[in-house]
Formats: structure tokens, sequence, C-alpha cells
């Protein structure tokens, strides 16, 4: 999954360097690191269910609060 996200982040940031600088570029490559951190923390709270059969409210409050930043018109 991180090497996943690091050609997905060069890839973005390979556009802002030669093309327009422009900041949507570099929007597009921090979504994508959001993205991966969500799916990472889904893992995660996946696997701790599994392993300890409770669910850790932590996690599931962490993955809410990245998704709320992430959602657009939320007011953040």
């Amino acid at each position: 999954m991180a090497l996943m996200t690091f050609f997905l982040v060069a890839r973005d940031l390979t556009g802002f360097i030669t093309g327009p600088a422009d900041l949507s570029v570099i929007d597009m490559a921090l979504n994508d690191l959001l993205v991966t951190l969500i799916i990472a923390a889904l893992i995660q709270t996946v696997i701790v269910y599994i392993k300890v059969h409770t669910l850790d409210m932590r996690l599931i409050l962490g993955i809410w609060l990245i998704g709320e930043k992430k959602t657009p018109g939320s007011g953040n």
C-alpha cells in the first residue's frame, strides 16, 4: 500500500513539476494520501475487531474525523 501511494503521489507531483504550477495538482496528491490513510484505518479496525471481537471506538472516530475533513461542504 505504501508503494502504491508513493507511486500515485509521485505521478501527481510530476505533473506539478513538468506542467503549470497549479495548486490543484498538490490537492490531488494530498487527496491520494488521505484516501490511503482512510483505507489503512479501515483495515486496522477490521484486524482489531477480528483479534479482540470488540470495536475500538478510537479507530472508528478517527476514520470518521478523517472522512469528515475530506467531505466537501462539511463546513471545515
